[in-house]
């Protein structure tokens, strides 16, 4: 329970010496529930299920497995639980009347259901917590900060250093200490430790290079990033990305890659290309390559991940203002796998359908969107509709609905989900409210041991705005 009170402790402390300076921020609650049916493991002894070998049924169509001379295994629903969290967050940014000093603060508090919320024993992390300062050519940052570049987002504690004397190019150097990624914690920390068998000894250093640069309709990106064991014995990782764009309307051509160093493997190379044709036209096609990353530490890798080869086609149609449709289909093929036999061969292929419409006119506005994905052994299918109402500037109104089917890779019987909600968002002043809550419908066909169920999910958030407006305005280009 002591998570509550972070907001009210952290806001004087930081805000009150500065606020004559400057401060702008946000402290949002948010608080989930969700009831669910448990899953648990059953068992029985070998010699109690008829049939002979690894794989056998029991006499309601239950498959299960057996391990010789000792039980059999299967899985089935258990009983009806529920899960809650809470969290708190906090952003700050403050400026303490110099020059080009600014602070930043990002913060969370979290309590809820342990056992089964992902990361709710965490109660209290620093996301972010660093300070910049900026001068027409360069800006130095020192703290705890995230990378936000061609190969995703990393996480780290320590430095950057961007220039920006030399016209159109940018050059930016970053190091530090590493952070493993979505859980803020050095490789070292608990919660890696807690969910793989095998966690790194040793922490991480990171560090690296970007650099961007354009001129005329062209721009692009291009970085290195390192990340080598804090004793110097090996890697965690070492990557490279390249990033160009091509404005030449109504042609857009944008082309990214990301290379590993440590396997000599693309982990993706992509090629895009919009055409606006018209004001109510415009198509894009795409072709892509994707092969599993990971970092060397984990055992992971070993497994041969196979990747694929991708092609997307897009139309987009306005035929008047308010209303678009959208048809897209992409076809996948993956890479060999090594597996299956002679006589059933593993396909490598799949597609993905997909259509959208949505509409808006005065303080109405609705959309479907339907999505299919269609592989080997496995089908996904999705429609989720919505419409809403504004009320007014603050607030607005609206219900959902969603239906699905899956059936999954090679296993027997399916499961649909089927579910309806209402959601709304309203501001008051600097005080905004936000929330859904909806209930959803499992069934199971031929799924013996699965009993068919009603969900109930809700959120509700609130925030508070606080500070003055600074005249500290960033764009895109860094």
């Amino acid at each position: 329970m002591r998570t509550l009170g972070i907001s009210a402790l952290l806001l004087p402390a930081l805000a009150g010496p500065a606020a004559a300076q400057g401060v702008r921020g946000d402290v949002r609650i948010t608080a989930t529930y969700l009831d669910f049916v448990s899953v648990v493991r059953d068992s029985l002894d070998e010699d109690q299920v008829p049939g002979s070998g690894i794989t056998r049924e029991l006499p309601d169509g239950t498959v299960v497995t057996c391990i010789p001379g000792g039980d059999c295994y299967w899985y089935r629903s258990g009983s009806k639980q529920s899960a809650t969290t809470f969290l708190q967050d906090l952003r700050l940014t403050a400026w303490p009347g110099v020059t080009g000093l600014s602070g930043r603060v990002e913060a969370r508090g979290r309590f809820g259901s342990d056992d089964f919320w992902p990361r709710t024993s965490k109660e209290f992390e620093v996301r972010a917590l660093y300070a910049d300062f900026e001068r027409a050519n360069y800006r130095l940052r020192a703290g705890r900060q995230t990378r936000h570049g061609g190969l995703g987002q990393y996480p780290f504690d320590g430095g950057t250093f961007l220039w920006r004397g030399f016209g159109n190019v940018r050059l930016e150097a970053f190091a530090g200490r590493s952070l493993a990624r979505t859980v803020l914690e050095p490789y070292t920390g608990s919660l890696i430790a807690d969910s793989d068998a095998l966690p790194p000894d040793k922490g991480a250093a990171l560090w690296g290079l970007e650099g961007w640069g354009r001129g005329g309709a062209l721009s692009g990106s291009l970085q290195y990033q390192r990340e080598i064991r804090s004793d110097r014995a090996g890697l965690y990782s070492e990557r490279m990305s390249a990033d160009a764009r091509w404005d030449a309307k109504p042609v857009i051509t944008e082309a990214s890659a990301d290379f590993d160093l440590a396997t000599l493997e693309f982990n993706e190379a992509r090629l895009r290309v919009r055409h606006a044709f018209t004001r109510q036209w415009f198509a894009l096609g795409e072709i892509r390559h994707y092969h599993p990353f990971f970092e060397l530490w984990t055992i992971w890798g070993a497994f041969s991940p196979v990747g694929y080869n991708e092609g997307r086609a897009l139309l987009n149609w306005t035929p008047m203002p308010g209303l678009s449709i959208e048809g897209s289909a992409a076809y996948r093929r993956y890479e060999e796998t090594h597996a299956g036999t002679s006589f059933l061969p593993v396909e490598s292929d799949g597609w993905r359908p997909a259509a959208t419409v949505s509409w808006s006119q005065g303080v109405w506005d609705a959309s479907a969107s339907y999505t299919a994905h269609i592989g080997f052994g496995a089908f996904r299918s999705s429609l989720d509709v919505s419409a809403g109402r504004r009320f007014g500037r603050d607030l607005y109104l609206g219900t959902h609905a969603t239906g699905n089917q899956q059936v999954n890779e090679f296993r027997f019987g399916d499961g649909r989900t089927y579910g309806a909600g209402l959601l709304g968002r309203g501001t008051y002043g600097s005080v905004s409210l936000d929330g859904d809550a909806g209930w959803y419908r499992h069934t199971y066909d031929n799924r013996p041991g699965f009993e068919d169920e009603t969900q109930f999910r809700g959120r509700l958030g609130l925030t508070w705005q606080f500070g003055t407006n600074a005249d500290h305005v960033r764009s895109s280009w860094p």
